[in-house]
């Protein structure tokens, strides 16, 4: 299981050209079945901080003040892992 999950994550896509009209807000991709590569990482450290914290994008949205170290690798939003990165990627209204 280990390596199925290591693999999805490092794997990246061709951006094949798509037909049509592109989504109307930025939300719907994160929800499309064709944007599967979503994978937790931690925050990057910089100069100032080795172990940096964000509110959470779930949590802000909820109004609730809380800091996660983690966001989505293809998103780039800070998500507690696992309970508010699943509810983002899964709920229409989360």
């Amino acid at each position: 299981m280990n390596i199925a999950e290591d693999t999805l994550c490092n794997l990246s896509l061709l951006n094949y050209p798509t037909r049509g009209r592109p989504p109307q807000n930025k939300c719907q991709t994160r929800l499309q079945a064709k944007h599967w590569t979503h994978c937790p990482e931690h925050i990057p450290s910089t100069n100032k901080k080795e172990h940096p914290a964000k509110r959470c994008h779930v949590c802000v949205k909820n109004n609730i003040r809380s800091e996660t170290t983690w966001q989505c690798k293809k998103c780039l939003l800070p998500l507690h892992f696992p309970k508010c990165f699943e509810m983002f990627h899964t709920l229409q209204n989360y």
